[in-house]
């Protein structure tokens, strides 16, 4: 198309770079002061360090899966060591291979979309997940399963490919579908499970088609042996210890029969209903998923009805997707006479049916919802059936009714992201169990600006504070050539040093029981209160 002689951009481009600056506008707003700076991430970076300084060698495993011995694979602390190599060791730049990730998903998703939907279903839904509170979160902090979205995506593209052209399929996809598997299975337990759970189903079936391409699959697996070498190496060298602590995990976590049986399976399937509602609407925003204790208001003395009616109202909404997306797909199978969508329709329903399993035995009452990261994009593919079957439902209004669907969702994880934001704006963030860069190097500088020019610093606090707050404390006071130390009891504080303490906001007053230690000083900064006390 052109006029007076030159050529016009196609309005799909121009929509799909808009959609693609929009994502990495909301991914990248002040991400150095907003960045969430966890004990998790404090200790990543000295690992990064030691190894970039040369102080260390490149690990050989990753990080402890949860609560258990069992370790993944090195995978994300070498995007970790890469990314210091190249722009330094520095809390954000730790968490650029994530927002890196983050912000790939979203042309990679609108790819994935085009295997099935038109041009404007694949954008509207692509624009969707630029907006969604979900997506942005995981991308703007370092954590192991942030770049689980990228992976799977690529993942379930190479699958689509083998599904389609068997022995013809191209070199490419199968080295597409050995780097994905091979850096999936490292990113977190549900992955390693996952991944190569799908990938067994399509080779099996590819074998009775007489289409599984030998060649190609020796490739995948090369590929999968090679980005796991550090891995092998370790369990070659401790007689496969991690490996053991794998299968203990899986036994000691997976429920044994009768009432704990049902209540994982009602709780695996809750959870999968809320993950769905938060990835496409923000509701509900829990980091963790609710249990059936939870759903139960007979179970407490008082519940709060308007949370609890959020949390009904997205497990509603979520069942309610889950339950139209399956009948949808069961139509647009049944009409469908394209071989590659018809393969589009089973790899989805296999993918996400099998989720359900592998997800089954580390359910347990604290479900996080990263555990759904690995099907992240299968809710916006089920809103796109929906939306295919209400357009026919609905000839006259049914575009209108679609798009509407659309550009309320997208307004409501808008308002979600904008909450958020303001939040962060006037330091509102930091608390007992979430800590922000930005503001915890104020609390620092509040600190150090009254510790009359010493820098052998010591703080009082609960043990939660302990925990989430040393190793954030120890960074960023050694990044001023400061040093912290814990005071777990009275008997340890050392005359003379610069002293304060650290509470949540509603613990006001608790440090006057200080003995011998008054308040000279107050500072309220996020949702903690810091108090500087004489010694």
């Amino acid at each position: 198309m052109s006029v007076s002689g030159k050529k016009m951009i196609p309005w799909t481009i121009v929509l799909f770079a808009g959609i693609v600056l929009f994502g990495l506008f909301l991914r990248t707003y002040h991400f150095r002061d907003w960045l969430y700076f966890y004990p998790d991430q404090a200790r990543d970076l000295a690992l990064t360090r030691e190894v970039v300084e040369g102080h260390a060698s490149w690990p050989l495993l990753g990080p402890i899966a949860a609560s258990t011995p069992f370790r993944l694979g090195p995978m994300y602390y070498y995007f970790q060591i890469v990314s210091g190599e190249l722009f330094g060791v520095r809390p954000e730049t730790m968490a650029y291979p994530d927002l890196l990730f983050g912000t790939l998903s979203i042309p990679l998703l609108f790819v994935l979309l085009r295997r099935y939907f038109t041009p404007k279903r694949a954008l509207s839904l692509t624009l969707l997940f630029a907006a969604s509170y979900f997506a942005i979160r995981y991308s703007r902090f370092a954590w192991n399963t942030n770049p689980i979205p990228f992976f799977s995506m690529i993942f379930f593209l190479a699958l689509l490919e083998f599904l389609a052209e068997g022995k013809r399929t191209k070199w490419r996809w199968a080295a597409a579908l050995g780097i994905a598997i091979g850096v999936g299975v490292q990113l977190h337990t549900v992955m390693l499970l996952l991944l190569p759970a799908t990938a067994i189903s399509v080779a099996a079936y590819l074998t009775w088609r007489k289409e599984f391409p030998w060649g190609k699959a020796a490739l995948v697996l090369i590929l999968v042996l090679v980005l796991n070498a550090g891995q092998l190496t370790s369990e070659f060298h401790t007689d496969f210890h991690n490996s053991r602590y794998f299968f203990a995990a899986l036994t000691v976590r997976s429920p044994s029969g009768g009432n704990g049986f049902l209540r994982n399976a009602g709780l695996d399937i809750a959870c999968h209903a809320q993950a769905v509602t938060h990835l496409l609407t923000s509701l509900d925003g829990k980091d963790y998923c609710d249990t059936p204790d939870d759903l139960d208001p007979t179970t407490k003395h008082h519940v709060d009805l308007v949370p609890y009616a959020v949390t009904m109202g997205s497990l509603a909404f979520g069942l309610a997707t889950l339950v139209l997306a399956y009948r949808a797909g069961r139509v647009l199978s049944r009409f469908e006479t394209d071989p590659r969508k018809r393969q589009f329709l089973a790899l989805t329903a296999l993918y996400f049916g099998l989720s359900f399993l592998v997800i089954f035995p580390v359910m347990d009452d604290n479900a996080p919802m990263r555990y759904f990261l690995p099907t992240i994009f299968v809710p916006f593919i089920f809103l796109g059936f929906i939306l295919e079957r209400i357009e026919a439902r609905f000839a006259a209004n049914g575009k209108r009714i679609a798009v509407g669907i659309v550009v309320l969702f997208v307004l409501i994880n808008l308002v979600s992201v904008g909450v958020e934001a303001a939040s962060y704006a006037r330091d509102g963030e930091s608390r007992s169990n979430y800590v922000v860069l930005g503001e915890l190097e104020r609390m620092r500088d509040y600190v150090l600006a009254h510790a009359g020019g010493q820098k052998d610093i010591s703080y009082l606090g609960e043990q939660k504070f302990y925990q989430n707050y040393f190793k954030p404390f120890d960074f960023v006071f050694g990044e001023k050539g400061a040093t912290i130390a814990r005071v777990k009891k009275m008997g340890d504080i050392v005359p003379g040093k610069p002293l304060f303490y650290i509470a949540d906001e509603w613990e006001n007053g608790l440090v006057n029981d200080v003995p011998g230690h008054p308040v000279t000083d107050h500072f309220h900064i996020g949702q903690v209160d810091l108090y500087m006390l004489k010694n």
